[in-house]
């Protein structure tokens, strides 16, 4: 059997779907959508990260009263087989998504403002295998790397955050709620999209993180750790450019580094910025879909996760591609729709499949195999 989860610790999980999340939560985001109504991402996005915590919290509570070891064998147990085939495509769905999103804004980013006139292709080349190898050596490998870049994606953001102090104005922050308090709940809402499947893709490595309690404090750091970053990030780029021009920016964090009016060498490491970032996205993309494989894995029974991950990392490729190549208006439609309502197709099967557990008797006979 080869489904590489491995063995490691609870500060590698939790650096693992952390780093995920503040990917997602940085480079991921909406802007059309999330300054639409003013300057409020910065109590939004990291409010989205802090709720997607709730349902992870319940679904692992379920977990350990029916004694599943992991989720593919949740859903297996409490929707049967059918229906458990169904709730993990939806939820993979979620994985999918958080893990081309990112690396279609990096391709985005870096067409337009590194090597001009490149073909997407052309930058995909070097940035979709090395991901794709990430997944296929498995969880461990992925997490204890993840753990490897944390301290150095960390250090070139507070690097590119401090050295824009003086480009940043408080006026910038208003209209906080130009549309109202409705606008900013439903985006919290919607946002839980690009948190919620890396959270609870740590329930998916049951067998790698050693135990229910071991999942519940990595889930827990992982969502206080992404708040934290998320919170600096935004409100960093909301200082240094009115919402009206935010709407309209992909990857504002990369850019805040252009509005300082002298030359040194901190401005000269935007390029290596961009670098550094990018594989802190290309780790997440990994975690991404080694959890989606895994969860295919598991519940169809596959003893070998490394067909599933190519198979998931074909299609990362295929949306990444679609999304880039055919900028036209029918992608731009589908991928507003997926942004405001696509976290109702991830928290669904995750939603009933926790009441079903909680409804359900406990099984003993699976709680004292799993203890």
């Amino acid at each position: 059997m080869s489904l590489n989860e491995g063995r490691i610790g609870r500060a590698e999980a939790v650096t693992a779907a952390a780093m995920s999340m503040c990917v997602n939560g940085v480079f991921a985001v909406d802007n059309s959508y999330a300054y639409e109504g003013g300057s409020s991402a910065f109590v939004t996005v990291p409010l989205s990260a802090l709720l997607s915590l709730l349902p992870v919290l319940l679904l692992i509570k379920s977990m350990e009263r029916q004694g599943s070891r992991d989720l593919a064998a949740h859903f297996s147990r409490m929707t049967g087989g059918f229906f458990g085939a169904v709730s993990m495509l939806l939820f993979s769905a979620g994985l999918v998504y958080c893990a081309a999103k990112p690396l279609a804004n990096f391709a985005q980013v870096m067409q337009k403002l590194v090597y001009d006139g490149a073909k997407y292709t052309a930058i995909l080349a070097f940035i979709i295998p090395v991901t794709v190898f990430a997944a296929w050596k498995g969880f461990e490998c992925i997490g204890r790397t993840a753990r490897c870049f944390a301290w150095l994606l960390i250090g070139m953001f507070l690097v590119a955050v401090i050295s824009s102090v003086k480009g940043y104005e408080i006026y910038r922050l208003c209209p906080f709620l130009s549309d109202g308090a409705g606008h900013m709940a439903a985006f919290t809402a919607s946002d839980t999209l690009l948190f919620l499947p890396p959270l609870a893709a740590l329930t998916i490595e049951g067998g790698a993180l050693q135990g229910h309690s071991h999942i519940r404090k990595a889930a827990c750091g992982a969502a206080l750790a992404s708040a934290a970053i998320t919170f600096i990030a935004q409100l960093a780029v909301s200082l240094a450019y009115p919402a009206a021009i935010l709407k309209d920016m992909a990857m504002p964090l990369y850019r805040i580094g252009f509005l300082r009016a002298d030359t040194g060498y901190v401005m000269r490491l935007d390029k290596l910025f961009i670098m550094v970032w990018l594989s802190g996205a290309m780790i997440s993309s990994s975690y991404c879909i080694y959890s989606a494989a895994r969860l295919f894995s598991g519940v169809f029974g596959q003893r070998d996760v490394r067909p599933a991950v190519g198979a998931v990392s074909l299609v990362v490729c295929g949306l990444i591609l679609m999304g880039l190549e055919g900028r036209n208006g029918n992608i731009r439609t589908v991928n507003d729709i997926i942004s405001r309502y696509g976290a109702a197709v991830v928290y669904a099967p995750l939603l009933a499949v926790t009441l079903a557990a909680f409804i359900r008797r406990p099984d003993k006979k699976n709680r004292e195999a799993s203890a």
